[in-house]
């Protein structure tokens, strides 16, 4: 059989659960025998079945024994019952298939290899590694979070050609085009987090919400605005709409001591407000914000600005990827996209690799990963 194909069909599978599962992985399976595809299922949210459960339940619906069939999968099969959900290794041996097929070995020290040792234990053929670098990829903020302890974080830009994010007196909608406007909203979807600077909020008083023909209001990801509570505008849309109550500010806990007014606002319009500690600077240490996302099983992050959130999280090395959506305009004297980094020399430039590149309408989309300066 042609693994290859029916790796892909699991890898399409498990994106239909993108912006529901988190903080488990996106998992997809498919179920062949014989060149024939007898059932396929995926992981569709948390607390939910998972996908080789549900690939098997949609075999027999359909009629279909699948003893001695071939089981694919993207991720390996869990063993281990520390989950409100049973595990599937067991439920594979008990349905006799006679080879599972695996893209990617879980990183979970729950798991890792250990599935993979109980098929073969009870003789289930396993193969692993197939499209292994697709499958790594489709699950990098889980594969991240798990092995860190810390959320994956995306860093979104829109800029003009010559690197500017706003006019000198702020104004910044809309640089880019809609296919890139429709192309943030459509990511937005994918992480748990939106965040901002508290500046952004100011300048621009954005939603910060998903609106997509997909957008499900259950799976709207949490808007986080980073920043001092003196001077908060309660009129901004993040207090007004009806997603108020998935809104989070984050500031130190100097900051929600000195203002007692604001935050018994946010207590009364449901905006939840998470105190982090302070660098040696005295402003908000990034490192803790992490560290108390992944506490709330957050696993991934889109900030979106402005330009020094973006360039503390730059300079910090924080950054897992970048997105660069960059419009065919030129602006002049205006604001930066990134601000001082802190290098002098080209040797220490931030490099991307991985990097792809895409036409949005009349944008330029550039995304990489970063990887350490050289």
């Amino acid at each position: 059989m042609n693994h290859e194909i029916y790796m892909k069909m699991a890898f399409s599978l498990a994106l239909k659960g993108l912006g529901h599962t988190s903080p488990n992985p996106l998992v997809g399976a498919v179920i062949v025998y014989d060149n024939k595809v007898l059932g396929v299922g995926f992981h569709q949210k948390y607390g939910s079945a998972h996908a080789e459960v549900n690939a098997i339940l949609d075999a027999k619906a359909k009629g279909f024994s699948i003893s001695g069939a071939t089981l694919y999968c993207n991720l390996e099969p869990c063993s281990h019952t520390n989950k409100n959900t049973p595990p599937c290794a067991p439920s594979i041996i008990e349905e006799k298939f006679s080879c599972v097929v695996i893209s990617t070995i879980d990183p979970n020290p729950n798991v890792s290899g250990n599935g993979v040792r109980l098929l073969r234990d009870y003789g289930v053929e396993v193969i692993t590694g197939i499209l292994e670098e697709d499958g790594l990829k489709l699950n990098e903020v889980f594969f991240k979070y798990i092995t860190t302890n810390l959320p994956f974080v995306h860093l979104k830009l829109a800029q003009s050609l010559d690197g500017r994010v706003a006019t000198k007196n702020g104004e910044s909608k809309y640089i880019t085009g809609k296919e890139s406007l429709a192309r943030v909203h459509s990511l937005r979807q994918k992480y748990d987090c939106i965040m901002v600077g508290r500046k952004t909020i100011e300048f621009d008083n954005p939603s910060l919400t998903t609106r997509t023909d997909e957008f499900e209001s259950l799976s709207h990801p949490l808007r986080i605005v980073v920043g001092k509570l003196n001077g908060l505008n309660h009129d901004w849309k993040i207090f007004q709409d009806e997603y108020k109550n998935n809104t989070m500010i984050m500031t130190t806990e100097d900051d929600v001591k000195n203002n007692p007014e604001v935050v018994h606002f946010l207590e009364s319009q449901g905006v939840a407000l998470l105190t982090v500690k302070k660098n040696e600077e005295g402003s908000i240490d990034l490192e803790s914000i992490l560290k108390a996302l992944a506490s709330l099983k957050l696993t991934s992050i889109l900030i979106e600005g402005g330009p020094m959130l973006a360039t503390a999280f730059l300079k910090a090395s924080l950054v897992d990827k970048v997105s660069f959506f960059v419009a065919p305009v030129i602006i002049g004297e205006g604001k930066n996209a990134i601000e001082n980094l802190g290098i002098n020399s080209l040797m220490k430039k931030l490099k991307l690799h991985s990097r792809r590149t895409e036409i949005l309408g009349d944008d330029i989309l550039i995304e990489g990963y970063l990887c350490l300066p050289v």
